[in-house]
């Protein structure tokens, strides 16, 4: 992400010990568990999401490739910023 861009937004790391325990509520931040709780599919990452105002604006959970599931969510970071 362009430094620039970077300073308009808020990045969080969603991080657990394994890959089991990455949707349990512990290793989430509390004002997104609300978010998370809308995801419809609850395995597997990474997950990229994006949320404006408290509202999820892209999930994007790569499938053919974690460069190509990357650029899709700086396309949502940039049409969310307004860039």
């Amino acid at each position: 992400m362009t430094s620039d861009l970077f300073k308009r937004v808020k990045y969080v790391e969603v991080e657990s010990p394994n890959l089991k325990q990455a949707y349990r509520d512990e290793y989430w931040p509390k004002d997104l568990l609300p978010i998370r709780d809308k995801l419809p599919d609850k395995r597997g990452t990474p997950r990229w999401l994006v949320v404006k105002d408290g509202k999820l604006v892209s999930n994007v959970f790569p499938t053919a490739s974690v460069e190509a599931g990357w650029k899709q969510t700086l396309t949502a970071i940039e049409k969310a910023v307004g860039t």
